[in-house]
C-alpha cells in the first residue's frame, strides 16, 4: 500500500528537475524548470541570492521541456544578464538584466520572416556575447551572425554570408 502511494506521488510530482546554478561576483543565480500542479502551467524560475539572502525570485511561463541558462555581463556595466535558451526553435530566447536589485525582462526582437532562403535560426552565448546565427537554405556554410546589444536593444550583424 505504501509503495503504491509513493508511486502515485512520484507520478503526480513528476521527475526531479535539476537546477542550473551560476555565480556572478557575490551573487548566486539559480534557474530551474518549474510546474504548477493547480494551473497545469509550466515554465522556469530564476532566483537571485547573495550571502544566503534571496534578493529576487521570478517565475516565467514556457512550454519548453528543457532549457540552458547563461549568466554573463553582456554590456560590460558590471551587472549580469540572464540568457535563457530553449530546446526548441519555436521558443524565442528570454533575456533579463539585473539592475537596481531586480530582474528586468528585455525584449529580444524576432528575425523578420522576409529573410530570403531562411533555413533555421540558432542562438548561443560565448565570449560574453549573446549570438543569433541565421542559417540559409542555399548552402549549409552560409550563415549570418549577429550579436545582441543590450544598450541598443537590437541585433548587430557581425558576419554576413559570402
Amino acid at each position: 500500500m505504501i509503495n503504491i502511494a509513493l508511486f502515485l506521488l512520484g507520478f503526480i510530482i513528476g521527475p526531479p528537475i535539476c537546477a542550473q546554478t551560476h555565480e556572478f561576483n557575490d551573487f548566486t543565480i539559480t534557474i530551474s524548470m518549474s510546474s504548477d500542479l493547480v494551473t497545469s502551467s509550466s515554465g522556469y524560475q530564476i532566483k537571485v541570492a547573495r550571502d544566503s539572502f534571496l534578493y529576487a525570485r521570478l517565475n516565467a511561463n514556457s512550454k519548453a521541456e528543457s532549457l540552458v541558462s547563461h549568466v554573463v555581463d553582456l554590456d560590460n556595466d558590471g551587472n549580469f544578464e540572464v540568457v535563457i535558451l530553449f530546446n526548441s526553435t519555436r521558443n524565442m530566447p528570454h533575456l533579463y538584466s539585473w539592475k537596481d536589485n531586480k530582474l528586468e525582462r528585455l525584449q529580444v526582437p524576432e528575425i523578420k520572416s522576409s529573410v530570403k532562403d531562411l533555413n533555421f535560426v540558432d542562438y548561443a552565448v560565448s565570449d560574453s556575447n549573446f549570438k543569433r546565427i541565421v542559417h540559409f537554405n542555399t548552402d549549409s556554410s552560409k550563415k549570418r551572425i549577429s550579436h545582441y546589444s543590450v544598450a541598443d536593444l537590437k541585433w548587430q550583424i557581425v558576419q554576413e554570408p559570402d
